[in-house]
């Protein structure tokens, strides 16, 4: 089988990889144990690693992990925002809390503006209307700052599939979804 064990290719990995590689979902995203293997396997440390549709920015982490640099492109906005969180995390939790902080002040002020009337009467379904504004302020402050990493993690918040997450599962099934909540009397 080469340098890639059966087990590199099937079941979960989320035990295995390292958290920022959880940080928020993509379909259809490299398992980390795969892009360890062909990261270690092919390349040296110090050597520099391309990934032109870094997608979840799983290479390009691996690559930093194991010591490698990393260039890495994609032009989906969705994918930029998850590969520059994971290469260019806060330095320290400290940090990261601090960015909270000024972020809930400006983002509660953003909040007062927010006008729901422009947002599509499809997305507001899925949100409580409190949940949309605030979540929309956040999310402009954050862009406005650059603050990827934790525009990153309200992305992973609203979009998990998980138990506890404020969206309907991002998955090829949302166009589905939709059609059965246009049937269903609006709130």
């Amino acid at each position: 089988m080469g340098i890639l064990g059966s087990n590199d290719w099937k079941g979960s990995a989320v035990a295995q990889e390292p958290r920022l590689h959880q940080i928020a979902p993509y379909i259809g995203r490299l398992k980390s144990p795969l892009a360890r293997v062909l990261v270690s396997s092919f390349t040296k440390a110090g050597q520099t690693v391309f990934d032109p549709f870094s997608g979840a920015g799983t290479v390009p982490l691996e690559a930093w992990i194991h010591e490698r640099n990393a260039i890495a492109s994609d032009l989906n906005p969705y994918a930029q925002v998850l590969t520059t969180a994971k290469l260019f995390p806060p330095r320290s939790l400290e940090e990261a809390l601090g960015q909270i902080e000024e972020t809930a002040r400006d983002a509660t002020r953003a909040a007062r503006r927010v006008d729901l009337r422009k947002v599509p009467s499809w997305v507001r379904v899925f949100f409580h209307s409190e949940t949309l504004r605030e979540t929309l302020a956040w999310s402009q402050v954050l862009t406005e700052r650059r603050s990827t990493f934790l525009l990153a993690c309200l992305l992973g918040i609203l979009h998990h599939q998980r138990p506890g997450f404020l969206s309907h599962p991002s998955s090829h099934t949302v166009p589905y979804l939709r059609a059965c909540l246009k049937r269903r009397p609006s709130h």
